[in-house]
């Protein structure tokens, strides 16, 4: 009799410790990935919105008195270059831009630098060259199409030029915004 009940109190504890533990590891598992993806759908939100945030915040109106009127400027790109010093600002519809270095050839005249401003769709709308200034005198001399005149330092002059053709609707307008962002230049 003792021994029944011995195996009774030990049956009814292995039965307990079984009940206790309601859910098998693979169930464990199967809650621990559900709330992962629940988590990372979650996070996902949030980042979404965050961005969705950034990109109102960068965007959004800055309201300027001027009298009686009220004018609403959107707010700029800033691009430097730091290897020669200058810097531009863009519009708000130049988010996303390329930049894109290459050498410029001017046959006898040598070789200038060229910073390509541009998009994955047409990667140089304009240029702005780097020349030194004997070769900017000499190129002046040229014929054919020449930069146009930006400004200078003590060791370069820059000019710009601009594509002659566009390959879609949006990079026209995108050029019809080139004069304004040229005369944004400043060189340090």
């Amino acid at each position: 009799m003792k021994k029944l009940i011995i195996l009774l109190i030990l049956f009814l504890a292995l039965m307990l410790s079984g009940c206790a533990n309601k859910y098998s590891d693979e169930q464990v598992n199967q809650l621990i990935q559900q709330e992962k993806e629940k988590n990372s759908l979650e996070i996902t939100k949030l980042q979404d919105q965050i961005n969705q945030l950034k990109q109102n915040t960068s965007t959004e109106s800055t309201q300027m008195s001027t009298g009686s009127e009220s004018v609403s400027q959107l707010k700029e790109i800033t691009y430097t270059n730091s290897s020669y010093n200058f810097s531009l600002k863009f519009p708000q519809t130049w988010k996303g831009y390329t930049v894109k270095n290459r050498i410029l050839s001017w046959g006898s005249l040598g070789t200038s630098d060229s910073i390509d401003f541009g998009f994955p769709s047409q990667d140089s709308l304009f240029n702005i060259s780097v020349h030194a200034k004997n070769q900017w005198q000499n190129i002046q001399g040229i014929e054919g199409p020449k930069p146009t005149y930006l400004g200078e330092n003590k060791l370069y002059v820059f000019g710009y030029d601009s594509a002659q053709d566009a390959k879609n609707s949006e990079i026209i307008e995108r050029m019809k915004e080139i004069k304004s962002i040229v005369q944004t230049f400043i060189v340090k």
